[in-house]
């Protein structure tokens, strides 16, 4: 029997966005402590441009490319975050079954979320993972993990309480640097779930692309112009 093919994007050589190109992959097979997840939205952010280009500032040019792989880049698959659906289960998975809405990143994994599916431990302690709230679409909930992840963690570094103003001065959407990949936590994620099904919280999207428009969505981010997440349609919701 033909193994099953599914598309992703990606790239092999750092440079500009047209390095980006579709490709083909056999669907991931999970293990019995992993998840294997049909995706409906991704994201395309200054990370993920960055690392596509290989764009570092002097001074971390060399740490970069030792880091994402000083010839081509090792993980060749880029995307950060991502949501979709649960369509396989191993075994030992306790927390999700087959049908669950999930978000979350993909740091720490081999692929990124470019592609239409993809394997994610239910622990671990790189990436997260969570159900989306039922009042939330995928687009939104692919929108909200890295910035609002890194945003809470800075909150909370301030000893930010509910009673305190806080003024936000030059305010510009999320990132993705060393620094905020450590905010990844699963507690702030589950936080995040609460307050987006309160309605506390509401993730700001610029625009959207298809799934094979992704080179277009990385030049419209390289401009440094968006106001909000650059949200990748990859199925529908």
């Amino acid at each position: 029997m033909a193994e099953k093919m599914i598309k992703v994007v990606k790239y092999e050589e750092y440079g500009p966005p047209s390095v980006l190109h579709m490709s083909e992959l056999t669907i991931p097979t999970p293990s019995s402590s992993e998840i294997l997840i049909k995706l409906a939205t991704t994201t395309v952010t200054s990370g993920d441009v960055r690392m596509r280009s290989s764009d570092f500032p002097p001074l971390y040019y060399i740490p970069g490319r030792l880091v994402l792989g000083l010839f081509r880049p090792k993980k060749q698959i880029l995307g950060h975050e991502f949501a979709g659906t649960v369509v396989a289960c191993g075994n030992e998975v306790k927390k999700f079954q087959v049908g669950d809405r999930v978000y979350g990143t993909t740091t720490g994994l081999k692929l990124g979320s470019y592609a239409e599916f993809i394997v994610v431990p239910e622990e671990k302690n790189s990436c997260v993972l969570a159900k989306i709230p039922e009042n939330i679409t995928f687009a939104k909930a692919a929108a909200t993990p890295t910035g609002g992840m890194a945003a809470l963690d800075l909150l909370l570094k301030g000893n930010i309480e509910g009673a305190k103003q806080v003024m936000v001065i030059g305010v510009c959407g999320s990132v993705v640097s060393t620094n905020s990949l450590t905010a990844e936590k699963n507690k702030y994620l589950q936080q995040l779930s609460k307050w987006l099904k309160e309605e506390k919280v509401s993730p700001l999207i610029d625009c959207s692309f298809s799934f094979d428009k992704i080179p277009q969505a990385h030049a419209y981010v390289e401009k440094g112009h968006k106001s909000g997440a650059v949200v990748i349609i990859i199925s529908g919701e």
